[in-house]
């Protein structure tokens, strides 16, 4: 499998991890599993972990794919972490700014604990 879908008992995170070689559909097949678990809480706090991927999507895939994050994504109670490689920095760029550009409340970091610290509004 070409991710992983972690939720925190405490804090209620929600956290695809993607590795390998992952294609547009893995990465909407985890959004859409996501958004099933994502239902069930009043705050809606996602982290997608982006650094083990190994393949980088068409430019046009990537703007695909920020508009349906945006859509499955947006709302008041919605917030999205996406942690990046450091040593890659514009992997997935043109995804992030697309679904910010369309609402979703979408932030960057490179680290596990900033990505959590922004979701619990710390």
């Amino acid at each position: 499998m070409t991710y992983l879908i972690n939720r925190s008992q405490q804090t209620d995170i929600i956290t695809i991890t993607y590795s390998g070689d992952v294609f547009v559909n893995d990465r909407i097949n985890a959004m859409e599993e996501a958004h099933t678990l994502l239902k069930k809480n009043h705050e809606k706090k996602l982290i997608i972990d982006v650094r083990k991927i190994n393949n980088k999507m068409a430019e046009s895939e990537q703007e695909e794919f920020g508009v349906f994050l945006a859509e499955k994504f947006t709302s008041q109670k919605t917030k999205v972490a996406v942690i990046h490689p450091k040593k890659n920095s514009q992997a997935d760029i043109i995804i992030d700014g697309i679904a910010f550009l369309h609402g979703c409340r979408l932030a960057q970091f490179y680290t596990l604990q900033d990505a959590e610290l922004w979701l619990m509004g710390k």
